[in-house]
C-alpha cells in the first residue's frame, strides 16, 4: 500500500495487523525529518521494521520531473530491503503507452506477495 500523506496525517495512521515492514518515502525538508522520526518511533514500538526512502531532490515528484522514471525506480529500489526487489517489475510498454501522462508515471508496479507465489 502506498499513500501520499501530509506530516500531520502520518501521525494518525493505524498500522494494520500483521504489518512487518513500513517504508516512508519522505520529503527532504524539516517536516519530512519530523514526520519520519515520529512515524519510525511508532512503527518500532509496534514491532514493525521501519525504512526511510529518501528522494534525490525535494520530493518524489521533483525526482520524477528531473530524472527518467527508470533512474528514480533504481534509486528507490536501492533503498529497499533486498528481499522486496522481486515484488517490483517493469511496467509493460502496452500499459504505459495508454496512459495520459506516461512521462511522470513511475516505471514499476507493486505485486502483492500472494500473487507472486501463485
Amino acid at each position: 500500500m502506498a499513500a501520499g500523506l501530509s506530516a500531520a496525517h502520518l501521525a494518525a495512521i493505524l498500522f494494520p495487523p500483521g504489518l512487518r515492514r513500513l517504508y516512508h518515502l519522505r520529503d527532504n525538508d524539516a517536516a519530512g525529518d519530523f514526520a519520519g522520526e515520529r512515524l519510525g518511533e511508532r512503527a518500532r514500538d509496534a514491532g514493525i521494521e521501519f525504512r526511510v526512502l529518501k528522494p534525490a531532490a525535494k520530493d518524489l515528484n521533483a525526482d520524477l520531473r528531473a530524472s527518467p522514471a527508470e533512474t528514480v525506480r533504481a534509486r528507490v529500489l536501492a533503498q529497499m530491503a533486498p528481499e522486496e526487489f522481486h515484488r517490483f517489475k517493469p511496467r509493460p510498454r502496452s500499459i504505459t503507452s495508454k496512459l495520459i501522462h506516461p512521462q511522470i508515471v513511475q516505471d514499476f508496479i507493486y505485486q502483492e506477495p500472494s500473487a507472486i507465489n501463485k
